[in-house]
C-alpha cells in the first residue's frame, strides 16, 4: 500500500482513506478517454474522488457533507455538485483547489492497487528489461 496522502481544503487537512477497486475503477479516467482533455470534467471527477476518499471522522470542508456516490450513476454530475459546494466554501483559488483535487484523484487509483499487483508489475517490467538485453 502506498503512503497515505494528505490534502488541505480551506483550513481542514485530512489524510485520505483507500477506496476499493470497484469504486476506483468507476472514478478512474483513462488517458485515452477524450474527456480527460476537458478540465471541467477532470475537476468534477476529481471532486468525486475527494469525497470517496474523505475520512468520515474528519469534518467536511463545506457546509453539508455530500452523500456517497452511488456506483453506476453519473460520476461527472455527482462531482460537479460536490465541486459547486466545495469551491466557494474552501475560499481557495481554483488552481490551488485543483491541485488538492488532483492529489485525491491520483490517490483513489493508487490506493486501490494491491501490493501484489505492484510487485507483479515490477517483476513484469524487470523481466522485459532483462529480455531486451
Amino acid at each position: 500500500m502506498p503512503d497515505p496522502v494528505q490534502v488541505t481544503i480551506g483550513d481542514i487537512t485530512a489524510t485520505l482513506e483507500p477506496v476499493g477497486i470497484t469504486r476506483a475503477a468507476g472514478l478512474a479516467i483513462d488517458v485515452e478517454d477524450p474527456r480527460a482533455q476537458d478540465p471541467s470534467y477532470v475537476l468534477a471527477v476529481s471532486a468525486a474522488c475527494l469525497r470517496a476518499a474523505w475520512p468520515e471522522d474528519v469534518k467536511w470542508p463545506a457546509r453539508k457533507r455530500p452523500r456517497k456516490h452511488k456506483l453506476g450513476s453519473d460520476v461527472a454530475a455527482y462531482g460537479e455538485a460536490v465541486l459547486d459546494e466545495l469551491y466557494p466554501a474552501s475560499k481557495m483559488t481554483l488552481a490551488a483547489l485543483g491541485e488538492q483535487l488532483a492529489k485525491a484523484r491520483a490517490w483513489v487509483v493508487v490506493s486501490a492497487v494491491t501490493e501484489q499487483e505492484v510487485s507483479t508489475a515490477a517483476d513484469f517490467s524487470q523481466d522485459r528489461e532483462d529480455s531486451a538485453d
